[in-house]
């Protein structure tokens, strides 16, 4: 009789293994698409924070002096998490967590402040915490699926970091898991292309050096860049450009990211104020090189440009004779 009742128990034990192990589901998580927020110009130093909108996907700036070249919004990161043909699929509330995970790369910082918005999933409890937020979800259904977005702050390191430029990548992981389950977790990329700042700075400044006014007449004094000396031109006479102290070009330096292109603009003419009474000096800028130019090297390196300005303007017997200073202001943007 002894024998009989033990393997009537280890059936019933068999039995009833076998009908939990029906009922544990399993979840899958995907991530998609992955999010690019196109080209960063970064900060000569410290870190800017962008935010990236859970809904809409749109890019904001929450501090920091880094720069976007677009405006455009980005894919919104979107969850969707599945459930198999089983039955617990049907009952019980699903677990999400939002974490960061793994490594970034070049620039990129570590993905912060994730929030989240209901697509078909319905919320069971709301969303809490900021670098790791947990919440949960109504039951996906058998053979499911249910989705959310997700939103974050993606850190940009500046140009004091030493970090390498170029794609920076920054990712995050969704878990989502029950009581019994096997969860499933899914990885999601946000990335950027992060460029040195560009940069200029002035070598030398324009001079003319020392004239003689013309005796008679008006005359044109022109220092051209490709030239490399003033020369005086026109009807009148007298005018004569002095050895000492020697004329020079001013001279400007344009630093950036290796290959990139930019814009560089000099203004047409600024003016030179004399002594009191003087009518100012109208200076006709003659630069070696303006509009769209190219950095030297190749991405993920240092580039650098390198322009002068010279100039031309009218001086007659009836200039003033002084001193007469000026300044005019280059500018160069990444295009």
């Amino acid at each position: 009789m002894v024998p009989r009742v033990f393997k009537m128990l280890l059936a019933l034990w068999l039995s009833a293994g076998f009908a939990l192990a029906a009922h544990a589901e399993t979840y899958s998580v995907t991530v998609a698409p992955a999010a690019n927020l196109g080209t960063i110009v970064s900060a000569p130093s410290g870190i800017t924070t962008f935010h990236v909108d859970d809904n809409t996907g749109a890019v904001t700036l929450v501090s920091g002096s880094a720069t976007r070249m677009t405006s455009a919004s980005v894919s919104p990161m979107l969850v969707t998490v599945s459930c198999d043909n089983t039955s617990g699929c049907t009952s019980g509330n699903v677990t999400i967590s939002i974490a960061a995970t793994g490594s970034p790369t070049n620039r990129a910082g570590t993905l912060t402040n994730f929030i989240a918005a209901a697509g078909s999933a319905v919320f069971a409890t709301q969303p809490t915490g900021t670098s790791t937020v947990t919440f949960q979800i109504n039951p996906v259904g058998r053979s499911s699926s249910k989705t959310f977005y997700v939103g974050y702050d993606f850190p940009v390191q500046g140009d004091n970091s030493g970090k390498p430029t170029g794609v920076s990548t920054s990712q995050l992981s969704v878990t989502a898991t029950a009581s019994g389950a096997t969860s499933g977790i899914g990885t999601g990329t946000s990335s950027a292309t992060v460029i040195r700042p560009i940069t200029l700075t002035t070598s030398t400044t324009l001079s003319f050096g020392r004239l003689v006014l013309p005796a008679s007449g008006s005359q044109t004094v022109t220092y051209n860049p490709t030239v490399g000396s003033v020369k005086v031109t026109g009807t009148g006479s007298g005018a004569t450009v002095l050895s000492s102290p020697s004329p020079s070009l001013a001279g400007f330096a344009v630093a950036g990211e290796g290959g990139q292109a930019f814009t560089l603009s000099v203004p047409s003419s600024f003016n030179l104020s004399g002594p009191s009474g003087s009518t100012p000096i109208t200076i006709s800028t003659l630069p070696s090189a303006s509009g769209a130019q190219t950095l030297s090297s190749t991405a993920g390196s240092a580039g650098s440009f390198n322009f002068n300005v010279g100039g031309s303007f009218a001086v007659s017997s009836t200039t003033m004779g002084g001193s007469y200073s000026g300044s005019f202001a280059a500018t160069v943007q990444y295009n």
